[in-house]
């Protein structure tokens, strides 16, 4: 049985779309290895013409509680540096009260083609918690030199375990 909607055309009456129930779970969110302290979900990519590296934080998993036997007890932003230069950096909003936030940001890092080779991307996850203590849990670190450049590059994703 079919309606026609004038401005739509044409629809089917209890046709289910399969991919609006496709789970995104991925099964290595679920495990966790012993001494885990956290993951984190980004993307890279650099545009040539205008010399820009774009970095999309994603989110972050299984990140540590602030206090033993509590849950949700974490207050989590990212810094970036473009290492060498450790005293420049960009960084995220903060997220209130979640070990697993979601941070949907792009940062841009201005940095010359020829001057990717000589710098490494680091990623530290910082937990705010109170009157501004922070602390770092963890981060990772990426040589830009592995990176793919090009003009028609796409974003690449990257899923990092945090290491001390």
């Amino acid at each position: 049985m079919f309606f026609t909607n004038f401005f739509l055309g044409c629809y089917g009456l209890g046709v289910i779309e399969p991919a609006l129930y496709k789970s995104t779970l991925d099964l290595d969110e679920m495990s966790w290895p012993e001494g885990h302290i956290g993951r984190i979900w980004f993307s890279l990519r650099y545009e040539p013409s205008t010399e820009k590296l774009l970095v999309s934080l994603l989110k972050a998993k299984n990140l540590p509680s602030r206090n033993m036997g509590t849950v949700n007890n974490c207050d989590p932003f990212v810094r970036l540096h473009l290492m060498p230069d450790e005293r420049r950096y960009l960084q995220s909003k903060q997220k209130k009260k979640t070990c697993n936030p979601y941070f949907d940001e792009t940062l841009v890092f201005q940095v010359s083609q020829k001057d990717m080779v000589d710098h490494i991307l680091k990623l530290i996850v910082i937990d705010g918690g109170r009157a501004k203590r922070f602390a770092e849990i963890g981060h990772v670190t990426y040589p830009l030199k592995e990176l793919e450049i090009g003009d028609g590059c796409e974003q690449q994703l990257f899923k990092m375990d945090l290491v001390k």
